[in-house]
């Protein structure tokens, strides 16, 4: 998510998001059972990326009928407008939005927008975690929920950002308690830690 400095993901690499490995590593399955769906849920994916994760909570949302929706958040154009491509190609594009972030400290979040909000590989990015905390926690409704998922500090590290990147799951779980969420450790994938973090 940064604006400067070389932790953000470049878009140039777009093509790795779609890679194989990322598919055995992190099948988009059980991230979207744990956000335990229903008809009506509105998700704000923070680094939207490409739509890896966002995709198929759309076409979960697309399922359940109803008007639940996900709003992409991402810095990059590049990424959003593929995004955008790839959900109208997928008939998704009634239940997806696109939204360019300026920067972390402005957030385009209306207060009590969101039903769920996930942040997948992008935690170790944000210039400004507490800020962007309590941007999160004003946007979610009352008994909704943050979910975050990245990458473990304690490797390996064939995949993913170096070592000197990451961050470790007890500080951000630090963070958040301290900008007044009632948080819970989860295991969804192997080299990756989850956290769940309820408004």
């Amino acid at each position: 998510m940064h604006e400067h400095g070389s932790k953000r993901f470049s878009p140039k690499k777009m093509k790795k998001l779609d890679a194989p490995e990322r598919g055995q590593m992190q099948p988009p399955a059980p991230l979207v059972d744990a956000l335990e769906l229903d008809g009506q849920t509105v998700v704000v994916d923070l680094g939207v990326g490409t739509g890896y994760f966002a995709l198929p909570i759309a076409e979960a949302l697309d399922q359940r009928g109803g008007s639940g929706s996900v709003v992409g958040l991402d810095v990059s154009r590049e990424m959003l407008d593929e995004f955008e491509k790839r959900a109208r190609n997928r008939e998704l594009g009634h239940r997806t939005t696109a939204v360019k972030v300026t920067g972390e400290g402005s957030l385009p979040l209306e207060e009590g927008i969101a039903d769920r909000v996930i942040i997948v590989n992008t935690a170790h990015e944000l210039d400004h975690r507490p800020q962007v905390w309590r941007h999160i926690r004003r946007a979610l409704k009352t008994g909704g929920f943050l979910l975050i998922v990245d990458w473990s500090p304690s490797g390996p590290f064939d995949h993913g950002p170096p070592a000197d990147h990451r961050i470790g799951a007890e500080v951000l779980q630090q963070e958040l308690v301290e900008a007044g969420f009632e948080v819970v450790p989860m295991n969804l994938y192997e080299r990756f830690y989850a956290i769940k973090a309820r408004a």
